[in-house]
């Protein structure tokens, strides 16, 4: 738990670069192999759910007084070339806009 945390805290959720880190004979002594690694973290998923769920009602709790927002500004999500092929987004709607960018000289 506390590798796949280096991950999440400073790895931008990297598993790997965290449990390289932490394979260190300072930090985690026996760290285990990618593929045990995995394995292990695999079986923890029940409990770093309710872990994390934790923390998150935690934290909330104690920024009671936030405010949050949520922007609502649509974006687009296929370039015209590729909405097309997107088997996601069909519609207009989420058509990209390109500006045409001018290559003649004045």
């Amino acid at each position: 738990m506390t590798t796949a945390n280096i991950a999440g805290i400073y790895f931008g959720g990297n598993i790997e670069k965290a449990r390289e880190l932490s394979d260190t004979p300072n930090l985690i002594p026996k760290m285990l192999s990618r593929s045990q690694f995995n394995l292990r973290l695999h079986k923890l998923e029940p409990i770093l759910i309710v872990f994390l769920e934790t923390l998150g009602k935690y934290w909330s709790c104690l920024n009671a007084e936030s405010i949050y927002s949520i922007d609502s500004f649509p974006i687009s999500v296929c370039d015209n070339i590729q909405i097309s092929r997107s088997r996601i987004y069909k519609d207009e709607s989420y058509r990209g806009f390109q500006a045409k960018i001018s290559t003649e000289s004045k």
